[in-house]
């Protein structure tokens, strides 16, 4: 069964997306590996991925509300 292989990819995939993009003191993710930018968009990808782990959840929502009231 293909399942199992396409399980661990998505867990070799998430670990490396927090390990790259996390940033602990913005609470949100970065838009490059470089962490020069900083967009609502890269932490809405991760959520949207379903790949969001729960414990950071409130952190990223109230970055993504902070952002995009910012816009208007």
């Amino acid at each position: 069964s293909e399942i199992p292989d396409l399980q661990r990819r998505v867990q070799v995939l998430s670990q490396a997306i927090e390990k790259s993009f996390w940033d602990e003191d913005k609470g949100c993710y970065a838009d490059n590996l470089e962490k020069e930018t900083y967009s609502a968009h890269a932490s809405l990808f991760v959520a949207r991925a379903g790949i969001l782990p729960p414990a950071k959840l409130d952190r990223v929502r109230a970055y993504i509300r902070h952002t995009l009231r910012s816009l208007f």
